[in-house]
Parts: C-alpha cells; sequence; structure tokens
C-alpha cells in the first residue's frame, strides 16, 4: 500500500510540476493523449483476457496449466495485429480530424509498442495474480516506472535533448516494464510459451470466450465513456487544450482517493455479504461509506476550491488558470462518484450485474453526444460539463435501480447536512481576505476550510467516531 501512495506522489510530481516546467503545454498533451489512445486500444485487443485470465485459471490447470500463459497471449495479440493492420490502413482517415494536433500525427507509431506493452503488462500482471504475486508487479507500475519518467524528465530538461528521443524514451519505459515483468516470471519458473493447440478443441475455450466476449463488450464501453473527453478535444481542438483539460483531470482525481482506498476494504466486504444473502450487511456498508467517501471527498474539493487561486500562481504553467472551472466541474464530478458510495460494486457482486453493460453502452453514446456538442461551444469547460452530467445521471439510475431492486438507500439525513454545509461554504468563499505570500494563502486557506468543515461536522453531529468503524458486520 505505501507503494501506492508513494506512486501517487511521483505522479502528481511529473505531471503537475516537472512536466509543466520542462514541457510545453502541447507535449503535456500529447503525453496524456497517447496514454488514453493507447489504453482504448488495447482493450479493444485485450479481449476481456484479463479478468478471464484469472476466473478460468483453476478449471484450466486441470487440462494443461503450463501451456496457460501461451493461450492468454495467443487471442489479445492477434487481435492487436488485426486492430492495427485496420489502423495502419485507415490513418489517413483519421488524420483529416487532427490538423490542429500537429504533433500527435508526427509521433502517431509511437501507438504501436505501447499500446503492445500496455496490453503485455495486464496480460502478465493478471497472470502473476493467479499465483498471488502482486507485489513487484505493484512495485513496477506505480513506482519504478514512474520513477524513470522522473529522471527522463529531468535529463531531458536540464541537457535539452532532442525532443523525438525523449518520447521514444517514454515508450520505452513501458517496455523495459514489460521486460521486468518476464524476468520476474522467469524467476517464478512460470514462463512456458509452448502452446498446446488441445485446449481449443477443449469445452473450456466455449466458456471463456463468452465470458470473454462480455468483458470485452463492458471494458470497452466503460474506457470509452471514461477517456471520450480527451479523445474528442484532441480532434475537434488541439493538443493545447487536451493539455489542461487532462491536468485538471490529475489534479481533480485527488478527491477519489479516498474512495479508491476504502473500496479495498468494502468490495470483500459487500461480495462475502451477496454470498450470505445479508441483505442488512449490505445497506449498513451502503449508507456508512457513502457517508464517509462524500465527507473526505467534499474535504479535497473546499480545500482546492479555497486554494485555487494560489494553486494557479504557483503552477509552472500560466495557461492553467484556464481550466479553474473545468476543474471545479470536475471536482464536483469526483465529489457525486465519492458520494454515492458504492453503487458499482453493489451491482456488480450481484445478480443483476448485466445491467452494467448496458447502462455503460447507454452512457457512452450520451457521453459521445453531449461531448461533441459542448466542446464546440465551450470547449474544454463543454467536455467537464459533459463529463459530469453523464456520471451524475449515470449514478442517479444506478441510486435508483438498487432502491427498486434490492431495497438499499445509502443518503440519510446526515448525507443532506453535509451538502448544506458544502453549499454554505461555496457561499462565503468570496468573503475570506487574501494573503500577500501565496505560498502562507493556500496552505492557511486550504487548511483552515478543512478544519471548519471537519469541525462543523463533528459539532452538528453529522459525523461521529462510529462512522469510522470498517469492521466486518454481521
Amino acid at each position: 500500500m505505501i507503494i501506492v501512495y508513494i506512486g501517487i506522489g511521483l505522479g502528481y510530481l511529473n505531471m503537475i510540476i516537472l512536466m509543466p516546467k520542462y514541457f510545453t503545454i502541447e507535449e503535456i498533451g500529447l503525453r496524456n493523449y497517447l496514454i488514453d489512445f493507447a489504453t482504448i486500444f488495447f482493450q479493444l485487443s485485450l479481449f476481456g483476457f484479463s479478468s478471464a485470465t484469472i476466473k478460468y485459471f483453476s478449471p484450466f490447470k486441470e487440462v494443461n496449466e503450463k501451456g496457460y500463459l501461451a493461450f492468454i497471449f495467443s487471442i489479445p495479440i492477434l487481435n492487436f495485429i488485426f486492430l492495427s493492420s485496420i489502423l495502419l490502413i485507415g490513418k489517413g482517415f483519421l488524420f483529416s480530424f487532427y490538423n490542429n494536433s500537429p504533433l500527435f500525427i508526427e509521433y502517431f507509431y509511437l501507438i504501436f509498442p505501447l499500446t503492445f506493452a500496455l496490453l503485455s503488462i495486464t496480460l502478465f500482471e493478471s497472470y502473476l495474480r493467479n499465483y498471488y504475486k502482486v507485489l513487484v508487479p505493484t512495485f513496477f507500475r506505480e513506482f519504478s516506472s514512474r520513477l524513470l519518467f522522473l529522471a527522463l524528465i529531468i535529463v531531458v530538461g536540464i541537457y535539452s535533448w532532442d525532443r523525438s528521443l525523449f518520447w521514444w524514451l517514454f515508450t520505452g519505459i513501458y517496455l523495459i516494464q514489460c521486460i521486468a515483468l518476464i524476468l520476474y516470471i522467469i524467476f517464478l519458473k512460470k514462463l512456458n510459451l509452448r502452446l498446446d493447440f488441445k485446449v481449443f478443441k477443449s469445452d473450456l475455450i466455449k466458456g471463456i470466450l463468452n465470458y470473454s466476449t462480455f468483458a470485452v463488450l463492458n471494458g470497452t464501453v466503460t474506457m470509452l465513456f471514461l477517456k471520450f473527453d480527451v479523445i474528442m478535444l484532441g480532434a475537434q481542438l488541439s493538443l493545447r487544450e487536451v493539455g489542461i483539460y487532462t491536468t485538471m483531470i490529475y489534479i481533480a482525481t485527488v478527491a477519489e482517493i479516498p474512495k479508491r482506498i476504502l473500496m479495498q476494504f468494502a468490495s470483500p466486504q459487500i461480495a462475502a455479504a451477496w454470498h450470505e444473502n445479508n441483505s442488512h450487511k449490505i445497506d449498513q456498508i451502503y449508507k456508512q461509506y457513502s457517508l464517509i467517501q462524500l465527507i473526505l471527498s467534499s474535504t479535497i474539493l473546499l480545500a482546492l476550491y479555497y486554494g485555487m487561486d494560489s494553486m494557479f500562481t504557483i503552477l509552472p504553467k500560466k495557461e492553467f488558470s484556464e481550466g479553474a472551472l473545468a476543474l471545479i466541474i470536475l471536482l464536483f464530478t469526483k465529489v457525486i462518484i465519492s458520494g454515492f458510495g458504492p453503487v458499482n460494486e453493489i451491482i456488480s457482486f450481484s445478480s443483476k450485474y448485466k445491467i452494467n453493460l448496458i447502462l455503460s453502452t447507454i452512457t457512452s453514446v450520451v457521453a459521445i453526444v453531449l461531448n461533441y456538442y459542448f466542446i464546440q461551444y465551450w470547449g474544454i469547460n463543454g467536455a467537464a460539463i459533459a463529463t459530469l452530467l453523464v456520471i451524475g445521471l449515470s449514478q442517479i439510475f444506478k441510486l435508483f435501480y438498487i432502491k427498486y431492486n434490492f431495497g438499499f438507500f445509502q443518503f440519510t439525513y446526515n448525507s443532506l447536512g453535509v451538502v448544506a454545509l458544502i453549499a454554505i461554504l461555496f457561499i462565503v468563499k468570496p468573503l475570506v481576505f487574501n494573503l500577500e505570500n501565496i505560498y502562507l494563502d493556500l496552505i492557511l486557506k486550504s487548511s483552515g476550510v478543512s478544519i471548519v468543515f471537519i469541525a462543523s461536522l463533528f459539532s452538528f453531529k453529522l459525523l461521529q467516531r462510529k462512522h469510522f468503524d470498517f469492521k466486518e458486520r454481521r
């Protein structure tokens, strides 16, 4: 867990401080755009084999465990080759959308090694998870790769290396991570790339392909929904806007960290409760985690909102201030995601899990339409508004779906009190005076509003010690 936190810190240092110091906004946009484009590409190539690798490992062992690694790579790699061919054939049509983003066209071919590396890393990590080997892959992903990227940024920035060399070395970091995982698998004596074609004749293959088909559909539409705002910004505007917008996303993501941490505790409890058919336990978890996530996420929202003026003054690129409104909108989006609690987990672990595919498909289509029009009229703010609307409507639907099908409802009078207090603190913000020292202004405002918010919650008994009891309930 400590490795993850250090990795988050390195990520913020790289993307918020160092890259803006040594690179242009367009280059920051290119970096984030290549990653998002390759993420969608590798998700399509993966064909759902990431989750299938874990789900079908035990039954596959009975057929031929030694051929498992070769098998899980066979279909995704063939799929990657097929989709790469289509992308290369249609690149002329694709480039017609990127007249305002010449850097993307210049470094377009980096997408292929980058996608291959991400695809391989995902499959290797899923394979190792079957042997309960997660620490080393996590170290490679969260720490070592970001540390290498930090070193690359500093060296290129200080010594003014050729930018084209930087982008190839940037891609090389992911390939190094891939090679490191291969060496680790060799060390564990689990590397066997001999493909046993008998497995394709077994009944097991039908189950794997059926599951993978559902997984790839659900995973792809979800990924499109999460990344489409960035993809459309690059196509409709330019990498400059992508650079500003993705940096705002990166800053706003800090408001979602409490949810990511807490869900590591909630997810297994919800899964176990469904298995035990313990509805009371799920309802308790639902209410508790929704309230705590709403409070923690809102604390970060208020801290960033109050310190925003000083923060934009401190950031290396003054152009980032153009994303101030988008940042506020994205922060509210993160609060909505957190405040609604474990709605995704409750549905995903239930017998109604297939509704996720239908909902993801609908939200993806709506996101495409809204982003297309909103970006034309309002630029990066339009992309943020589209994201807020789609996620807000999606969360509301899940709320009523859970209430109708299972009878659970997460919001209480405490939740309403928290929202009212947030609104009051938002309204009084213009009355707070500014300090001349921007660093002192940032620290005092952000910490001050956080203390006032939490103290008020305890004073009005909207937050109590019992809300922090995360022990498993019966």
